[in-house]
């Protein structure tokens, strides 16, 4: 009787053990084929997986940095009036993706800086001459800068507003002009702040 129970308790672990690996297999391959958030805005741009990849990297990077949402393949609502757009490195300007493809790079309409009106935005870019991904702010708040190294922005508010740069210590570095104005060169390095009025 004993040699039975022990034949038994042996078939019943062997069984549980199998079904433990067929269990493990198929969670890994489910969580191998969960697609990416937004992978059909890269394939319907027709983006190379290196693209791909960097452009998700990138997109991380300032997710992490903001604390904001990710809404589509490259863009990131920190709130109702900041977003990022984020340029695929190696592009000069960010594209508009949807799921049937995407417009050719180029800044927003909001951060145009050959725009001669006012809309209330104050936007940052990460490379100079109005390049790279680009910070669209829009209160009149402290907002964390997302960008370091050489960069560029665009001065949209209304009014007579001018947005102010601060340090880490929440030293003043420097200001924009008024409305409407741009510059095409600009050192993120040192700035932490800005208040876009």
């Amino acid at each position: 009787m004993a040699s039975r129970t022990r034949t038994i308790r042996k078939i019943a672990t062997v069984s549980a053990a199998a079904a433990l690996l067929v269990l493990s297999i198929s969670a890994g391959t489910a969580s191998a084929s969960t697609p990416q958030p937004f992978a059909s805005q890269a394939r319907a741009a027709h983006l190379t997986p290196a693209q791909d990849s960097a452009l998700r990297a990138e997109v991380a990077k300032y997710l992490q940095r903001s604390g904001g949402k990710q809404i589509s393949l490259n863009e990131i609502r920190v709130d109702d009036k900041r977003t990022i757009r984020v340029a695929i490195p190696g592009e000069a300007h960010p594209r508009t993706f949807t799921d049937h493809g995407s417009t050719a790079p180029a800044y927003s309409s909001i951060c145009n800086p050959n725009a001669t009106t006012s809309n209330g935005y104050f936007c940052a870019f990460s490379g100079s001459h109005w390049t790279g991904s680009e910070d669209r702010m829009y209160y009149c708040h402290p907002y964390d800068m997302n960008f370091t190294g050489w960069g560029s922005w665009v001065e949209r508010q209304y009014g007579d507003h001018a947005a102010k740069f601060y340090g880490k210590r929440g030293d003043l570095l420097g200001q924009t002009l008024g409305p409407v104005s741009a510059a095409s060169d600009e050192n993120w390095y040192y700035v932490w702040t800005v208040v876009p009025c």
